[in-house]
Order: structure tokens, then sequence, then C-alpha cells
């Protein structure tokens, strides 16, 4: 919890910090991959739209003109990083979940081996979602600033221009 934990979230929320006051405000995606209890490519959580007021809608019309089905709020609603960071002013914070199929080779993630990238699946997904961000931070001329940090799969991203 020293080691990861805590300098995690608070490099998490200094960058948070920073860009709103920088741009005045900041979105937030934690990514996630999942399978099962759903069908749908991908799920997206907002604490039933407390989060990403803006941001949920966006994103969600984004990524539908890329994957053949986006579920919103169900099973996974947005966990804790959606939740603390949501609620610090002018942040949007929003969980996306994708499922594994869209780019490994094998059906279902097991035990501790971890399944094959299928190359062609990865690069179209990562074609995809490409797209899809673009139609969320559409202007060449305000270059979002993105932070990701493997160890969690977030995604920090600000906007030099008001959000919508």
């Amino acid at each position: 919890m020293i080691n990861y934990y805590h300098p995690y979230h608070h490099t998490l929320f200094q960058i948070l910090s920073n860009t709103r006051e920088q741009f005045g405000h900041a979105y937030l995606f934690d990514l996630h991959s999942f399978d099962g209890f759903i069908n749908d490519s991908i799920c997206l959580g907002s604490r039933d739209n407390q989060t990403a007021p803006t941001l949920h809608p966006l994103t969600r019309n984004a990524l539908s003109h890329e994957f053949s089905s986006v579920a919103e709020n169900k099973i996974y609603r947005g966990g804790f990083i959606t939740q603390k960071y949501g609620a610090m002013d002018n942040v949007q914070a929003l969980q996306i979940e994708l499922r594994y199929t869209e780019y490994l080779k094998e059906r279902t993630y097991e035990g501790d081996r971890f399944p094959d990238i299928d190359p062609l699946k990865f690069e179209n997904t990562k074609k995809r979602l490409k797209r899809a961000f673009q139609e969320i931070v559409p202007s060449k001329s305000t270059q979002p600033k993105i932070y990701y940090s493997s160890g969690s799969h977030s995604a920090v991203t600000s906007l030099a221009r008001r959000a919508p």
C-alpha cells in the first residue's frame, strides 16, 4: 500500500489538479477489460451518470460508432477511481470496460496464464478506439494531454477548451 497505492493516488490527484488549473477542467478515463456477466463489447460506468454528465454521452456516442454494443452502468458502474475523482470539482471520470474478445485470441482469461493477444484483433480494436477518442476530442488545434498509467490502466485527459 505504501509503495504503490498512496504514490499512485497522490500522483493521479496532482495530475488532475494541475490539469484543472491549466485548462479549467479534466477528463479521467479509468480503463479496464472484462469477460462474462454481460454480452456487450464495452461497458461505460459513471455511477449512474453522476461522475461524467458531459463525458459519458460523448464517449457513448463515439464508441457506438465503432463497436457493436455499448452498455451503460450495467454491472460495471464505475469503481473507486471513478467515484473518488469524479467527485472533484471540474473533473469528469468515466470507467470504460472493454471485452477481452475484442483483442485476445482466446475467449476467456483464466488463472495465472494471460491469453495471447490476437495481433489483427488488437490492431483493429486500437484503430477503433483511436477513432472514437478523436471523436470525443475532435479539434487538432486543442490537442488533449493524455496521461496513462500502465499499473491500473487509468488515463487522464484534459482539453485546452471548455467541456461541451
